[in-house]
């Protein structure tokens, strides 16, 4: 039996899932592993966390990262992967990854609205024409980093409405803000 891990890392968070040896889909969730983060304190989490799952270390890595379009970034996380352990291990961008589940091998449009924001065509299992996808710093303006620093911002100036003030205070501790 062929034994595939499939990592799907964004810059919030990093969604992993397997089959076990009954053929059960097991899901886990770590840290973001986008290049941002990656400094002496991240390589020694990454490490300490994958010696708690050294029995995936024998299965082929599929990973999908945010900044993996990067050829050098695609190199290092290949390399700190191989480095804990895995042998066979396959790097793409997350775009890769959305544009395949929406087109499969076809051709099209895709937009990612999440912690981030990029829109780009999608052929083939090529990613082109890419627009956004810059990082908080420089844009990403419809990105869920975006809405929520608007959103904070006007629960700090008061203009936001008792409705508007309930919901946010459902999701989130307010008092930390």
């Amino acid at each position: 039996m062929h034994n595939t891990l499939f990592a799907d890392s964004g810059g919030t968070g990093t969604g992993w899932v397997y089959l076990d040896s009954n053929g059960n889909k097991v899901y886990f969730d770590t840290e973001s592993y986008h290049p941002s983060n990656w400094n002496e304190s991240f390589w020694f989490r990454f490490v300490s966390f994958w010696e708690s799952k050294r029995h995936l270390l024998g299965y082929t890595l599929n990973f999908y990262g945010a900044g993996c379009l990067n050829t050098d970034y695609a190199t290092l996380i290949r390399e700190k992967f191989e480095s804990i352990g895995f042998s066979n291990v396959k790097i793409k961008s997350d775009l890769h990854a959305a544009g395949y589940s929406v087109h499969k091998n076809g051709k099209g449009v895709v937009i990612i609205s999440g912690t981030g924001s990029v829109l780009f065509d999608y052929f083939d299992f090529h990613v082109t024409n890419i627009v956004g996808g810059k990082g908080h710093v420089l844009g990403d303006e419809g990105s869920g980093f975006y809405f929520g620093k608007l959103i904070i911002e006007k629960y700090r100036v008061g203009s936001l409405n008792d409705r508007q003030i309930s919901i946010l205070n459902e999701l989130s501790d307010l008092s930390r803000l």
